[in-house]
């Protein structure tokens, strides 16, 4: 994977287990720290704006009546890939793992054994799996006239993918430009550029194809007054369409217990 997965930690009050969760650690190995301190309404509210692919919840001096709500509103509204610290027991929906701070000495394997379980359940996920995703996005393009040769079409690859994955959060262009130009060495500015006038060629290539049923399909999605988001945003959307992806995408996994 070259999208790390987004984890969001919450503690209520910070305890020495944040010393465990070291972003620049974890990012080598595909995970993005997210530590989050605050209420639960300011937790909600940037799980309503943000994908978090991994909740951990720190229940240490949590009352654990509203623990067990906090945890059944993330795993039906946010995120099913939870990890409970506690030494309680709680109510576990299917893929919840939990994880016990007593044995302080192995917690950083038992956790990091965790985290790769759900890891490699995620990225074997058709929804997930970089191979699949981007084939089909090619597909798609080649269908619609877009010419492989043209460094657009890269781009345009790219910025689906990470589009799909942000779906359906809301995100900025100009940050998924400026992400695909970090991977091919161009600015932002440069990539959008490049996406533009690869839809225009594929907008003029499609209206060159000879009038018939077959083709009116293609034509109907490509008009003239496309642009690189419209396109994007289309695509997005055919992928969630897909049998394939779609059966994946209520992420589960199977849990792990360490007393």
């Amino acid at each position: 994977m070259d999208i790390n997965l987004k984890t969001c930690v919450y503690q209520a009050v910070q305890t020495d287990l944040i010393n465990y969760f070291n972003n620049s650690y974890f990012i080598n190995m595909g995970f993005e720290i997210i530590v989050n301190n605050g209420g639960f309404q300011d937790l909600f509210a940037y799980m309503s704006m943000n994908k978090v692919d991994i909740f951990i919840l720190d229940a240490t001096n949590l009352d654990k009546a509203r623990c067990s709500f906090v945890i059944e509103i993330v795993y039906k509204n946010f995120c099913k890939n939870i990890l409970l610290i506690t030494e309680d027991k709680y109510y576990l929906y299917e893929g919840m793992s939990t994880l016990s701070f007593e044995d302080k000495e192995n917690f950083d394997l038992k956790l990091n054994n965790i985290l790769f379980t759900i890891k490699r359940n995620i990225d074997n996920l058709p929804s997930r799996n970089v191979a699949v995703v981007k084939n089909k996005i090619c597909n798609l393009l080649l269908d619609l006239q877009f010419n492989c040769k043209r460094d657009g079409f890269h781009y345009y690859v790219e910025s689906i993918y990470r589009m799909f994955l942000r779906f359906p959060y809301k995100y900025s262009m100009m940050d998924i430009y400026d992400e695909v130009g970090k991977l091919f060495g161009k600015t932002g500015y440069a990539v959008e550029k490049s996406m533009r006038s690869s839809l225009l060629c594929a907008i003029k290539r499609v209206n060159l194809l000879p009038n018939c049923k077959e083709n009116e399909k293609i034509k109907s999605f490509l008009a003239y007054d496309m642009n690189n988001k419209l396109v994007t945003n289309m695509l997005v959307q055919r992928l969630m369409q897909d049998k394939e992806i779609n059966e994946s995408l209520d992420i589960k996994t199977k849990g792990l217990i360490y007393q």
